[in-house]
C-alpha cells in the first residue's frame, strides 16, 4: 500500500507526513471493509526512501493506533527497510544504506549463494543464469556469492548469540561469514543453490545455513530474516541423486527463519 488517492487511484506525492497519513488511512479502510481493524495488525513493514525521515513518519504512524506507539514500543512489530527497526527488540541496524537506482527509486536486492566448492562450475553457471533473469528488471539488483574459496566454519552451538549479541556483532566466530551476515540482512530475496552430495546438500551449504542460527535464536537479531523471500536451487550428478532432499533441506532453512518460500507454477 502507498500514498494512493482512493478517488483517483493515483499516487499523491507530498511530505512524509501527508504520504504516511494517506497510506495508513488506506490500510485502515481496507481492514475495516474486511471486518477487521488496524489495531489487529501484528506486523507492519515500511519502506522509507530516506531513513532520516523516520522520526516524522513515526509521529504520524503512531496516531493510528489506540495504544501509545511512541518510539515504537508495544503494538504491531514495525520493520523499516534500510534500517530495520523492531518494536519487539528495540534495536536499530544503522550500518546499511538504501539501495537506489539511477533515478533514486528503491531497488530490490537479491543475493544468491552457490554452495559448490568448484569455482566457475555448473552450480555457479546455473545460479548466474537465474540471477541474470531477475536482473533484467530495472528495479532489481543482484549479487552472486560463491562459497568456493571462502572459509566458513560450522556452527559450534556455543549459544553465544542467544545472550551476548550486540548491535554491531551478531556472531562470535571470526571467519568469512562476517562479510555475509550484513548481506543477508540487507537483501530482500535470498537464493540458496547447492549441488547434491551423497543424496543431500553440500557441506559448504550446510555450514552457511547452520551459521544463520544467530538470526534465529539471537537475543538481538531474533528472526531478522523473517518475511524475506527465499528461493532454492539444486543440481545432481545423475537422476535421483538427491535433488529432492537438497531442496527440502534448503526450504526447511527458509521455514525456520519464517521466510516466504518462492515456488514454481506446478500445482502439486
Amino acid at each position: 500500500q502507498g500514498a494512493v488517492n482512493p478517488k483517483t487511484n493515483q499516487v499523491t506525492p507530498g511530505t512524509i507526513e501527508k504520504e504516511t497519513a494517506l497510506t495508513m488511512e488506506n490500510i485502515r479502510i481496507i481492514l475495516e471493509d474486511a471486518g477487521s481493524s488496524i489495531n489487529n495488525l501484528l506486523q507492519v513493514r515500511v519502506y522509507l526512501a530516506d531513513i532520516r525521515e523516520y522520526g516524522r513518519f513515526n509521529e504520524v504512524y503512531k496516531r493510528f493506533f489506540q495504544k501509545d506507539h511512541s518510539e515504537i514500543t508495544g503494538g504491531p512489530d514495525l520493520f523499516c527497510s534500510f534500517h530495520s527497526c523492531s518494536a519487539g527488540g528495540g534495536f536499530l541496524f544503522s550500518s546499511f544504506s538504501p539501495i537506489r537506482g539511477e533515478k533514486g527509486e528503491k531497488m530490490i536486492k537479491i543475493i544468491g549463494f552457490s554452495g559448490s566448492r568448484v569455482k566457475d562450475g555448473n552450480m555457479e553457471a546455473l545460479l548466474a543464469d537465474a540471477l541474470s533473469q531477475a536482473g533484467n528488471h530495472s528495479d532489481v539488483e543482484t549479487e552472486m556469492i560463491p562459497l568456493s574459496g571462502k572459509k566458513i566454519g560450522p556452527c559450534n552451538h556455543c549459544n553465544w548469540c542467544i545472550g551476548k549479541q550486540t548491535e554491531d556483532r551478531p556472531y562470535i566466530q571470526q571467519d568469512d561469514m562476517g562479510h555475509i551476515y550484513p548481506k543477508l540482512l540487507a537483501a530482500d530475496g535470498i537464493i540458496v543453490a547447492s549441488p547434491a552430495h551423497f543424496g543431500r546438500l553440500s557441506g559448504a551449504t550446510a555450514d552457511l545455513i547452520d551459521r544463520t542460527r544467530a538470526f534465529v535464536h539471537g537475543n538481538l537479531y531474533h528472526l531478522s530474516l523473517k518475511n524475506k523471500v527465499g528461493g532454492a536451487m539444486a543440481m545432481a550428478f545423475f537422476r535421483g541423486g538427491g535433488v529432492e532432499t537438497t531442496l527440502s533441506s534448503i526450504n526447511l532453512f527458509f521455514h525456520c527463519h519464517r521466510m516466504i518460500m518462492a515456488n514454481g507454477n506446478y500445482q502439486l
